[in-house]
């Protein structure tokens, strides 16, 4: 069997996951939240993930660090990066985690898709035409997948993982200045899709945590446009891949955060 774990906040990741679990027809395809141990005797075993801050998101990060690979280090492991611009160190740094744990990463690849970080900028451009010109670049990657091609994977750069850590280390605690506005209807989505568990509800309001991911998920698809990041948000654009539906990443969200740390505005 093959299995794809992926981390997606607005469905680029996602969609490019979906994509290459198609072309492998029997294929599990995992939120990575879900990561723990492998199943037995995988033959292709694959990490779809967002660029954040020049590394992995630290989701991925974390589970990579824990992940039990016993019975599967011989297995073809791969690893696709999307990113908006330029790609960082993720691929060295997967393979320097799995080496590790005994593996080695055989595959990696970066696609370009479109840059959605709306808490750092005001999205630009075409969703549909990014989507389109990514897509070449994906089943590329679903073909070499498939046919088990290895590369040589760069090295983790030093220069990129000194900023990658100070950066990453402040994200959790960004959840706290995300907050619902009075255009909120309680629907729950951005509970349902945070893969941190950073978001529960109470008294049908969101409630934000110290737990954050900096996935943006709950600004992209909140379909009321209600979630802000502080007073940066508010007149920014909203992107999510015009072929994922939000329903197909509710899966991907952890247990709730035991506590709650900010109340909604």
């Amino acid at each position: 069997m093959n299995v794809i774990y992926w981390f997606s906040g607005t469905g680029n990741s996602f969609y490019a996951a979906k994509k290459i679990a198609e072309r492998l027809e029997d294929c599990d395809l995992l939120p990575i939240s879900k990561l723990a141990q492998l199943p037995p005797d995988c033959e292709r075993v694959g990490f779809v993930f967002p660029h954040y801050a020049l590394g992995v998101p630290n989701l991925v990060r974390e589970k990579l660090e824990d992940i039990d690979l016993s019975g599967n280090q011989s297995a073809y492991f791969f690893a696709v990066e999307t990113c908006g611009a330029f790609p960082g160190s993720c691929l060295g740094q997967v393979n320097t985690l799995l080496k590790k744990q005994g593996a080695v990463l055989s595959y990696g690849t970066v696609i370009r898709m479109f840059a959605n970080n709306v808490v750092n900028y005001d999205m630009k451009g075409d969703p549909a035409e990014k989507a389109a010109a990514a897509e070449p670049a994906i089943q590329a990657a679903a073909v070499a997948i498939q046919q088990k091609q290895a590369i040589k994977i760069p090295h983790t750069q030093l220069l990129y993982q000194l900023p990658y850590r100070a950066i990453t280390a402040t994200y959790p605690k960004k959840g706290l200045q995300f907050h619902a506005d009075e255009n909120c209807t309680g629907c729950g989505m951005c509970a349902k899709l945070c893969p941190a568990g950073n978001i529960t509800m109470q008294n049908g309001r969101p409630m934000f945590g110290a737990s954050c991911e900096q996935c943006v998920a709950c600004i992209q698809w909140c379909p009321r446009r209600a979630i802000q990041f502080g007073n940066k948000t508010q007149a920014r654009t909203r992107y999510h891949h015009p072929a994922i539906q939000a329903g197909e990443l509710f899966r991907a969200a952890a247990p709730p955060a035991k506590k709650s740390l900010h109340s909604p505005q």
